[in-house]
Order: C-alpha cells, then structure tokens, then sequence
C-alpha cells in the first residue's frame, strides 16, 4: 500500500500530510513472468513480483494555482434600468512557494507539515461596503419651475429620466445621453427655449432647468466637471454663473465621479421645484462656497439687417439695449 501526500487548508497554514513510501506490483515483471510460464506450458501459481516505492513529489506550484485567490474588495454590477447587484468581496490566499519546499523536504513521511499562508483582507469587505454605500448626500440643489405648463412638463420628464441613475468611480455622466433626443415620441413638447440669444418654440424648451440644476448639485457634491456651457443670458432659475445649457447635438453637461465609491442621482419634481440630489459615500469632509463675481460687461455691437418681408429701404439695428 502507498500513502500519497494529501493537504488542508486552514485560517492560518496549509497542512500536507506527507506521504509514505509503499509496496506495489510489479506490472512489467508479472506480465513477462505470465507469458514465460504461458509459453512452457507451466500454469502453476505465481508469485506475484513487488516492487517498494516512494510517495509522488508534492507539486506546489499545482496546489498554489488551486487556491490561489487575488484579493477583491466589493463592488456593485450595475444593469440598464439602474437596478444593482452586489459583487461580494474576496479575500486573497497565497504562499511561499519556495519556502513551503523547505519545510516539505523536511518532513518525515506521515508527518504533518505546516505551511504559513498569507491572506489579505479587502479594505472594503462585503458588510463594510454595503454599510457604506450610498450612505451619505454629497450635494443637493433646488429650482423653483415656471413658465407654460409644456416647459413644466419638459423638466419633470427630464427629471424623472435623469433620476436613479449610478456612476461608478471613474465614470462620467452626460445630460445629453441621459435625458435622450428631445422628441415628441419621447414625451417632449415644445416650449420657450434660447436659441442663437433668441426665444424661439422648441420640441424639450425648458430642459437647460434640469442640466443647471444638476450642476449646481454637483458643485456643492466637489465633484469634477468635464463639460460645462454657460447660456448667452442670466438665467433667472440659478445665480449668476450657476447654469449649464444643453441642447441635442450641442452642447452638453458632463461630470465625473472622483470619488472611491458608485454615487447616485436622485431626482424629484413637486410643486413646481426640481430637486436634483447627489449621494454616495464621504471619505472626508468638505465644504463648498460658491461666490460670483462680474468682472466685465460686454456689449454686442449693433449690426444693421433687411427685413425682405417689409418694404424697400426698410432697415433694423439689432444688438441695441
């Protein structure tokens, strides 16, 4: 009989049990004993030849690729509708593998040998970052909504597709992709918006409220912005400085999440005030003061334009006060 080395794993050690030498038939000499007798004609019972035999080497790089396990803190997978799962967190395991072959040719057969084992704990194991996940409200800001019901409509429907939505760390937000084309079949109607310093009716009029707002959450959030542009007007719904235009294939409203953890958008439309709230996770604190300052007035010069639809020689002087 052959006692091969068997190991377990333990919190702390990785125990080989070391095998022992054994006996075992001799195959090639049973067969050529078996033919000889055969070909005599000899049928009389044989001994079977033995053969004394050492236990297999131990292959540690083998058992090391066994359980081996790369250290993983948690994390969440996040899906198309913004529901998440959780990707529960991994604790390294490895060791030494020359070292553990020091200790095996030490050990006598049958002995028990010890192997230290090196583990590593995530920082953020599965109950640590579930407790801290979305834990606290990093930014958050309010807009009273007014204008045609259509207008109102656009930025609560711009709201609502904003809301839920779940940046990982890393990951930049765009209003554009978010919210969508600004289509009727989308839910849009048309309300006042600025175009070229000019109000005109537009299919989603009104959904610059919801980007401005947003970025004003996301400042009082410390988060970084990647693409921001000011209107050609004061915004009468935020403070000087404090707005963010958009428009389809125009310009956009992106930011970044530079934090550790996936933050989450939350927005909320009722009584006529939009609210755009960011939370996640502090991993320190901070405060925010926002101050606008004017440091030039520009005035647009005036520029003399026809007016095919009126009579010959008639003139208007546009960029006058």
């Amino acid at each position: 009989t052959l006692f091969r080395s068997t190991y377990e794993l333990k919190e702390e050690t990785l125990d080989f049990t070391m095998g022992v030498p054994g006996v075992s038939v001799d195959r090639e000499a049973l067969v050529q004993e078996i033919m000889t007798r055969t070909a005599e004609g000899n049928y009389d019972p044989i001994s079977s030849p033995l053969v004394t035999m050492d236990p297999e080497p131990v292959d540690l790089e083998a058992i090391r690729e066994e359980i081996f396990a790369e250290p993983c803190e948690a994390t969440i997978e996040v899906a198309s509708d913004n529901s998440y799962t959780i990707v529960e967190s991994v604790e390294g395991i490895d060791f030494d593998v020359a070292q553990a072959q020091q200790i095996l040719d030490k050990a006598a057969a049958g002995a028990v040998a010890s192997v230290p084992l090196n583990r590593t704990v995530p920082q953020n194991d599965t109950e640590t970052f579930k407790a801290l996940l979305f834990r606290d409200k990093l930014g958050q800001y309010t807009t009273d909504v007014g204008g045609t019901a259509a207008r109102r409509s656009n930025v609560k429907l711009a709201a609502q597709k904003v809301d839920g939505t779940i940046l990982m760390p890393g990951e930049v937000f765009s209003y554009n992709d978010t919210v969508g084309q600004r289509t009727e079949a989308a839910g849009f109607q048309e309300a006042p918006a600025y175009n070229n310093g000019e109000t005109v009716q537009e299919l989603g009029g009104g959904v610059c409220q919801g980007s401005s707002t947003l970025y004003c959450a996301c400042l009082y959030a410390n988060l970084e912005i990647v693409k921001r542009v000011n209107h050609t007007y004061v915004s009468s719904y935020v403070p000087l400085g404090m707005d963010a235009t958009v428009s389809w294939g125009g310009p956009d409203y992106q930011f970044r999440n530079n934090t550790d953890y996936p933050i989450r958008i939350d927005a909320s439309y009722s009584g006529d005030r939009v609210t755009f709230k960011i939370v996640g996770t502090k991993t320190s604190e901070f405060d925010v003061k926002i101050t606008s300052e004017t440091l030039e007035v520009l005035n647009p010069e005036p520029k003399t334009v026809n007016d095919p639809t009126q009579p010959v020689g008639y003139t208007k002087t546009e960029g006058l006060n």
